[in-house]
């Protein structure tokens, strides 16, 4: 017969494994497979509970909408290998430059989200923008060769631009798709509040 002690130490032990399992699934049901950032599910959830706790007081947050210049071309001329090899440095270059209270996720394709708590005013704003864009124009390194991106960022505010999740992502897309129409590296502000960085891509 088990004495009561194993039986105890076997139930906790598979409470453990069952527990860890458990975290296992919400991650990987919230991190994209790729890059290890949050995905698309975990950056809505996230939105849908800011603008539930912010409703009705006067606290903000910004929404910076960021998709990857020359991206198609790469994967064009190099293959889907050197891509990845571009999502996953931008990822890890945007993830250790971001504050811990915000948030950084891959929205989908070449496109990045992050969600800043700290930064709403237009000159903390531009200069979060300038610093994502220094990062991610960074040369990467791959197989010997040199793959450089840009990128093209739109920027909304809570609860100025959106009171709800809806809104706001489509207020900084169509920001985003603002300062794509530079081929040089961009970021718009909602409300056409733009700056544009005067310097080549390479």
């Amino acid at each position: 017969t088990i004495s009561k002690s194993k039986l105890k130490e076997e139930v906790e032990n598979q409470t453990s494994v069952l527990n860890r399992q458990k975290e296992s699934l919400v991650f990987l049901s919230e991190h994209d497979s790729l890059t290890n950032i949050y995905n698309r599910r975990a950056i809505e959830k996230h939105l849908i509970q800011l603008t539930r706790n912010f409703r009705g007081s006067e606290n903000s947050f910004s929404l910076f909408f960021i998709d990857l210049n020359l991206f198609k071309d790469i994967n064009d001329s190099h293959g889907h290998e050197a891509g990845d090899a571009v999502l996953k440095s931008v990822a890890s270059r945007l993830s250790s430059i971001i504050d811990e209270s915000d948030m950084v996720g891959r929205f989908g394709g070449d496109e990045f989200i992050i969600i800043h708590r700290s930064h709403t005013t237009g000159t903390s704003l531009s200069a979060c923008a300038l610093r994502y864009i220094q990062e991610i124009e960074k040369v990467i390194h791959f197989k010997g060769k040199e793959l450089c991106v840009g990128a093209s960022i739109g920027i909304a505010l809570y609860p100025e631009h959106g009171s709800n999740v809806h809104e706001l992502l489509t207020a900084a897309d169509k920001s985003m798709y603002q300062s794509k129409r530079s081929k040089a590296s961009s970021f718009t502000i909602v409300d056409n509040s733009s700056s544009l960085l005067k310097r080549p891509m390479f």
